[in-house]
């Protein structure tokens, strides 16, 4: 998990950037709680998703374009 929050943070390999990060991962990326996430979801907000079987992974371009357009003026 850590390895991949910093391969994100300082992109040195593209296989690191282009690998989906888990609900966990995200939550580590904004600070905020895995339950938030969850949240989000649940009422169709937050950055858009990818739903793998059971599991939920983001794509880091994805993220960041939503984060973007939260950006307050």
């Amino acid at each position: 998990m850590g390895t991949l929050l910093q391969g994100a943070a300082t992109p040195n390999s593209s296989a690191e950037q282009k690998k989906l990060w888990t609900v966990r991962d995200l939550a580590e990326y904004l600070g905020v709680p895995v339950n938030t996430i969850y949240k989000w979801r649940s009422m169709r907000e937050g950055p858009p998703a990818y739903k793998l079987g059971r599991h939920i992974r983001f794509d880091r371009c994805e993220v960041d374009e939503w984060l973007e357009k939260q950006r307050s003026v």
